[in-house]
């Protein structure tokens, strides 16, 4: 692998390894104080099939 590609692929997979932390504080963040019951439901509201 040429010195190019291997810095390429390093900087694709910082960007990545980066890019799912900063998404995971996020998120971390703005669920402070907030509940999470009642946001998933295994019975559907409405019946769309026919």
């Amino acid at each position: 692998m040429c010195p190019m590609c291997f810095a390429t692929a390093a900087l694709i997979a910082a960007s990545a390894v980066s890019t799912g932390g900063l998404a995971a504080v996020v998120l971390k963040k703005s669920a402070n104080g907030k509940t999470t019951t009642g946001l998933h439901s295994n019975t559907p509201k409405e019946d769309h099939h026919v």
